[in-house]
């Protein structure tokens, strides 16, 4: 993956990558940047299908942040089954949803919160 995605070869490893887009101080930019190129690949080439679980760790602070207003809200809600479909609707966004490489995050956590 590192080799077909030029905007990966500043990070040495999954955790680097993962580090960055957890630093609430690093570049919006360039994670929108990062993001949209690895939704498009993950989209458009079969070889890289197997990095759906990479948009949930990445995105996992969003998904933690939405899972503690759904439990405050509704507190009855099955944990598991909370945390199954935060997944499930956040790769079907990434899947189905139409991106522009413009507040890339923010617009996918957007639309996950409404569903």
């Amino acid at each position: 993956m590192r080799a077909d995605c030029p905007v990966l070869f500043p990070f040495a490893d999954p955790s680097d990558l993962i580090a960055f887009f957890h630093d609430q101080a690093a570049d919006l930019d360039r994670k929108d940047d990062i993001l949209f190129d690895l939704i498009t690949r993950y989209r458009n080439d079969n070889r890289h299908r197997d990095i759906a679980p990479l948009f949930i760790v990445l995105l996992s602070p969003a998904l933690a942040s939405i899972y503690t207003l759904a439990r405050r809200g509704h507190p009855g809600i099955d944990r598991e089954d909370l945390i199954q479909d935060l997944c499930l609707f956040l790769i079907q966004i990434i899947r189905e949803s139409a991106i522009t490489p413009y507040k890339v995050a923010g617009r996918i956590v957007g639309e996950l919160r409404n569903r």
